[in-house]
This record gives C-alpha cells, sequence and structure tokens, in this order.
C-alpha cells in the first residue's frame, strides 16, 4: 500500500526519500565488496595453479639425470678463448694464459713459377681458367700477367660487395724470380680456402696441391739438428718455414723465418732461438 500525502503533514518527505535511496545503495555496495572478495580468491587460485604448473615442469625435469652437473661457461676474452662445458664437467674458475694468438695465413707459390712479370701466365706453363677463393668465382684470362692475377684478386667481391679475406701480392725475390703472395686479413686456424675450379691455376703456382684445395705448404716436424739443416737447405730464397712449440715456461710460441739471399743456418736458428726465448741452443 502506497503513501499519500495530501497537503502540509509535518513529515520530511525529501529525507524519507534520501534514507530509501541509502538502503539500497548500502545493498549494492555490499555486493560490490562480495565481488572483490570473490575475485581476489579467483586470482589466488589462478596464481597458485600456475605455480603448481610450473612446479610440475621442474619437476619432471629433474626425474631425468641429464638435468644435473649442468654448467654454463664463460670466458673474460671470447677472442682469444673459447670455453665449450660437456660431460663430467665440474664446477671451477680456471686461469688460462694466452701468450700468443694465431698468425695469419700465408701462401706463396713456388720458386721457378714465376720468371717475369710482364709475361702472361700461361707462355710460363701456368694454366688458366676458373679458381675459387672462399667461394668467390675469379676468370683468369689466357692475356693475365701475375700482375693482374694479383690485381683480380684484390678487387673481387663476394655477392654482398664485400672484398676477399685475403690480400695478394708479388715478391720479387730475384729478376727472373717472383713469387705470388697471399695473405689472410684475419687470424685464426682456418684461413682461406683455394680451389680451382677450370684449368691448374693455383695448382701450377703451388699455392695449392690438388684439385680438392690441399694447400701446398706442409707443416713439417724438425726432431734432430739434421731435420733443421736439411729443412734449410731445401727451402728456396724468398719462401719461409713456418714454426711452433712450447718455450721453457710452458708458454706456446709460433714465427716465421723468410729465407734471404744471403741467409744463413745460424740466422735460422738464432730466429727461432729468439722466440722460444732462449731456449734453443745453437
Amino acid at each position: 500500500m502506497g503513501i499519500t500525502v495530501n497537503g502540509p503533514s509535518g513529515i520530511d518527505t525529501q529525507s524519507l526519500i534520501d534514507q530509501l535511496v541509502e538502503l539500497e545503495r548500502n545493498k549494492v555496495r555490499r555486493v560490490e565488496s562480495d565481488k572483490k572478495a570473490y575475485q581476489l580468491k579467483i586470482d589466488a587460485y589462478t596464481k597458485f595453479k600456475s605455480l603448481l604448473s610450473d612446479l610440475r615442469t621442474r619437476a619432471s625435469s629433474l626425474s631425468k639425470i641429464s638435468s644435473f652437473d649442468l654448467f654454463t661457461t664463460k670466458s673474460s676474452n671470447d677472442k682469444a678463448v673459447t670455453i665449450t662445458g660437456g660431460t663430467g664437467s665440474v664446477d671451477a674458475k680456471y686461469d688460462v694464459r694466452v701468450f700468443q694468438l694465431a698468425n695469419n695465413e700465408k701462401m706463396i707459390s713456388s720458386e721457378g713459377k714465376i720468371t717475369s712479370q710482364t709475361e702472361t701466365l700461361q707462355s710460363m706453363g701456368i694454366g688458366v681458367g676458373e679458381i675459387s677463393i672462399d667461394g668467390v668465382t675469379i676468370t683468369i684470362d689466357e692475356d693475365d700477367t701475375i700482375q693482374d692475377l694479383r690485381s683480380k684478386i684484390n678487387n673481387a667481391t663476394d655477392e654482398n660487395g664485400k672484398k676477399l679475406n685475403v690480400t695478394a701480392s708479388v715478391l720479387k725475390v730475384a729478376d727472373n724470380d717472383f713469387r705470388l703472395v697471399l695473405t689472410a686479413k684475419e687470424s685464426g686456424s682456418n684461413g682461406v680456402s683455394y680451389k680451382d675450379i677450370t684449368g691448374s691455376t693455383l695448382q701450377d703456382l703451388g699455392i695449392i696441391t690438388n684439385a680438392d684445395g690441399d694447400k701446398g705448404n706442409i707443416n713439417q716436424k724438425l726432431s734432430s739438428s739434421t731435420d733443421v739443416l736439411s729443412s734449410f737447405n731445401s727451402l728456396a730464397t724468398g719462401l719461409s718455414i713456418q714454426f711452433s712449440g712450447t718455450d721453457h715456461d710452458g708458454r706456446a710460441v709460433s714465427g716465421t723465418f723468410v729465407k734471404r739471399a744471403g741467409s744463413t743456418i745460424d740466422d735460422f736458428l738464432k730466429d727461432i732461438e729468439n722466440s722460444f726465448h732462449g731456449t734453443v741452443n745453437a
């Protein structure tokens, strides 16, 4: 039954209405408060479920033997030393000292192959055709000289327009003896790859020994004075011997001796002695 007010009655109708409205608002507030409480419970349950899932995943990993004894490796100078962990590795810190980094690879053509800088390679018995240096093809023409070959190598670029990782030069040993010298721009054990695609240019020069690209400079272990003397005597003027080993302090050392016209065996031994910090008696 509704309330009917006829004329002045002394009843504060506005206050009565405000109180009724406030009562309804309180109901809404209780619902909203309950909603927030339930939302907090839902969020907590969701987080708990995520944590349980993560725990299950980690626990599953622990069931595998491969999950144990795993270590990461870190080098203070990756350019000098890189470290790789393996099975059975133990947690430790190692002090690795590098006394000398790898030298730049240098290839030199054989003695007596090039007798002139102006005559064509073909006229001196060098087969022409296509060669490959680090996968880049260079065409050697019939009228090319040793200087043309040098220029083509230095100007060659890969598919991205980048020049090769090698510098070519011509070394004059005598008036009728010239050598093609190929020097890698970067140091490292891999060096530069060389191949004859057609013809036999690099093989005839002695840069490589076969079509597979095996390089012409062969490392030789010198274990006696006879080996040293034999290697020196068989080395042509302008060619080089690369040597390496360990000095008395356990440091790895290496060097390169280039034989000149007036070089003697004493020069060779002195060069080795200096490189090995006085551990060689000449």
